[in-house]
């Protein structure tokens, strides 16, 4: 029984020492310096989905990272999904809101909307999202 007691007081002592060099020695992370922050094109390509873009593009442009832009590209929606998404962004000059042009042989249709919304956008780097994702 005492040699349990040693082997359990020992690994607490292990742990408690990790612990404390940890907040003694580690470094912190600190706040990001925004003002050079680099650019960031978030690329959202949207087929038929009119219940959830206008809340996924709000949501976006909430953000406040201060150096990134929003395209849509509409991929031949028959529900109004882009008429809701130019809607919902208010003007806010960060959105653009694309049609998508007809799928050429070959091609995939994500992959050719993303292809498109990558040709079109001048950010340093490229997110692609789902338009059903909740940010």
């Amino acid at each position: 029984m005492d040699l349990l007691i040693f082997f359990v007081a020992s690994a607490l002592t292990v742990i408690a020492l990790t612990t404390l060099s940890n907040v003694l020695i580690f470094p912190r992370l600190r706040p990001a310096k925004l003002a050079d922050a680099p650019r960031v094109s978030v690329m959202i390509p949207a087929r038929d989905e009119a219940q959830v873009i206008a809340e996924t593009i709000r949501r976006m442009l909430a953000q406040n990272y201060p150096n990134f832009e929003v395209i849509l590209l509409d991929d031949h929606s028959s529900d109004g999904t882009g008429d809701l998404a130019r809607t919902a962004g208010q003007g806010d000059p960060r959105l653009t809101v694309m049609n998508g042009q007809a799928l050429p042989d070959g091609w995939m249709g994500k992959n050719w909307a993303c292809y498109q919304m990558a040709q079109r956008a001048d950010g340093d780097y490229l997110l692609f999202t789902d338009a059903d994702t909740r940010w």
